[in-house]
């Protein structure tokens, strides 16, 4: 009984390994299918936020050189994502997309209710 429970205990482990592990990258073909939105452009700002939950966000500008998919009022692009530093809190997740001020990027978002884009990929 006990070689059973000890067996059963690490056959568990390596499952949640095996499912926590690191995500598989998506193909360019497959990002630009699943995106509602893909374009090319450079960060130009970045601000945290508070919600009225008061989950801590980013907004993410970026200034649209190339627009490939989709369509938007204006040439600046917001992107918001969890997670950010405000204050002396700061909140993050594994997996979570970063952006610089003035990194070049290409860029495919899924639009969320506010019509603000969501990184994918």
């Amino acid at each position: 009984m006990k070689y059973l429970l000890s067996t059963l205990a690490v056959a568990l482990s390596w499952s949640s390994l095996l499912v926590a592990g690191p995500l598989l990258p998506l193909s360019v073909q497959d990002l630009t299918e699943a995106a509602d939105v893909v374009l090319h452009g450079k960060v130009v700002s970045k601000q945290v936020g508070r919600d009225k939950t008061g989950r801590i966000f980013t907004t993410v500008r970026i200034q649209v050189e190339d627009l490939w998919k989709g369509s938007f009022e204006g040439d600046v692009f917001e992107i918001v994502h969890g997670g950010g530093i405000l204050g002396n809190r700061k909140v993050s997740a594994p997996y979570q997309v970063h952006y610089s001020i003035l990194e070049e990027a290409v860029v495919f978002c899924r639009l969320n209710a506010q019509g603000r884009g969501v990184t994918i990929g």
